[in-house]
């Protein structure tokens, strides 16, 4: 009897384990995912799978809101300066693996630094203006970031 309760103790106790086990490995692959994008810096050639693309952008917003609280606002915006370049290029692998040019994510940033540069200088309704037309692009650039990949030809 008591060699049954070890038994379905062990069974449990692995059972408890293997979800445990699945979720560190799922970390583990999303952060290699994430090591990979960032030895592609300025690679803007080739594809990038949905998985690997959203798996970097998770780990970016996380470690850009831990540097948030640990460092200050600061410290976040610079971490997204930096990490410019790797986010446009996997975007642009991204939509390479949907059959789309990564031109697509040109009229969304320049959009955005015509308004964040020029805030200052431009008027307020031109600011506005290329804010709004910003998001419009950036609504469809996700749009087009979430689709399935198409086949290699």
């Amino acid at each position: 009897m008591s060699d049954h309760l070890s038994e379905e103790k062990n069974i449990s106790e692995k059972t408890e384990l293997l979800p445990e086990t699945e979720a560190v490995q799922s970390v583990s692959a999303a952060f290699m995912c994430f090591v990979e994008a960032w030895k592609k810096y300025f690679i803007v050639t080739g594809r990038t799978g949905r998985t690997q693309f959203w798996s970097f952008i998770i780990f970016n917003v996380i470690i850009s809101g831990l540097v948030r609280v640990v460092i200050g606002i600061q410290g976040m915006e610079i971490y997204l300066f930096i990490s410019f370049f790797p986010m446009w290029a996997a975007a642009v692998r991204r939509l390479h693996d949907t059959g789309r040019s990564g031109l697509w994510t040109l009229p969304s940033v320049v959009l955005s630094f015509i308004s964040g540069f020029f805030i200052h200088s431009l008027p307020a309704a031109a600011v506005r203006g290329c804010s709004f037309l910003s998001l419009i692009f950036l609504i469809l650039l996700v749009f087009f970031l979430f689709q399935r990949g198409r086949e290699k030809k």
